[in-house]
């Protein structure tokens, strides 16, 4: 059972396990990439980047929450002292359990929560207030969502899906939605496009663990499930995009497409879902074993 509520509570269980590790004064051009790729190749801690370099001193950055099996297995309470073997058939029985168990735990909307509590809009966001690292050397720039959840909405079924994809950061109000092919987030945004609409989207950063690990497994609807207790869901409107979670109100019918992703010559039923052309690339990327010399 999972046992914080949010990033700071887990942040908190992460420190008392000494499975944290906090930099101060690191720069975001590089410095925040490198550390976090020497701690995920050492299975190392997570990190909590303070007082960044140029930023205010109150943003923070997070990164390798899930980089060893001690985190992960904090991120979804399981016990922490499991070894890989026993994390890996821990979670391999426990996703029918969440499947089963996710319908018993429905969210309740409330109508205000702590995540409105500092609201910019208009002319006045600028995004490049936010510490957002250049990961790498040759990356195109600065990339504000790596471990994130785009929030999309079928506009023809009204299925809503939940996915981590990157987010470049182009200036202050631009932020760009990189997507491969048959992925619903992709095929909801091409509807769109098709009828020469804007997409809305809602782009989460800094949550929860919990909601990065299904949405970047495609596990969305289980969190009920895995966490054993109601969620309180803030019901947001922006570009007309609820920030709401594809179980609020639950609909079977609309969360079943994100249990789980298969590989991309997997995914025939994406056809009824929405975009053709998506639905029909895909359909010869199945490996093949290689041509005799």
């Amino acid at each position: 059972m999972v046992k914080y509520k949010d990033l700071r509570e887990w942040i908190e269980q992460a420190r008392q396990m000494n499975e944290l590790a906090v930099v101060e004064g690191a720069d975001t051009k590089y410095e925040l990439g490198a550390v976090g790729q020497l701690s995920a190749k050492n299975r190392g801690p997570a990190v909590l980047h303070q007082k960044i370099k140029g930023y205010r001193p109150n943003f923070r950055v997070m990164t390798n929450m899930l980089s060893n099996p001690r985190t992960i297995s904090l991120t979804f309470g399981m016990p922490t002292e499991n070894t890989v073997k026993e994390t890996v058939e821990t979670m391999r029985t426990d996703i029918t359990r969440w499947k089963r168990e996710a319908e018993n735990f429905p969210p309740t909307v409330v109508a205000k929560g702590p995540i409105m509590e500092n609201l910019v809009e208009g002319e006045a966001i600028d995004l490049k207030t936010f510490p957002v690292p250049l990961w790498h050397e040759e990356d195109g720039g600065p990339y504000i969502g790596t471990a994130d959840a785009w929030i999309t909405r079928d506009p023809d079924t009204g299925q809503v899906n939940c996915g981590t994809y990157r987010a470049q950061l182009h200036d202050g109000k631009t932020v760009g939605m990189m997507i491969t092919h048959g992925h619903h987030g992709r095929l909801h945004r091409q509807k769109y496009f098709d009828r020469g609409q804007p997409c809305p989207a809602v782009l989460v950063v800094g949550m929860d663990p919990l909601l990065f690990a299904t949405a970047i497994l495609g596990l969305f609807g289980y969190l009920g499930g895995v966490i054993v207790y109601c969620l309180y869901v803030l019901s947001i409107r922006s570009m007309g995009q609820p920030y709401v979670a594809p179980v609020s109100p639950f609909d079977k019918s609309r969360i079943k497409d994100i249990f789980t992703r298969a590989p991309w010559w997997r995914m025939q039923e994406h056809t009824k879902l929405g975009y053709q052309k998506d639905s029909q690339a895909v359909k010869d990327l199945k490996p093949k074993p290689p041509s005799p010399k």
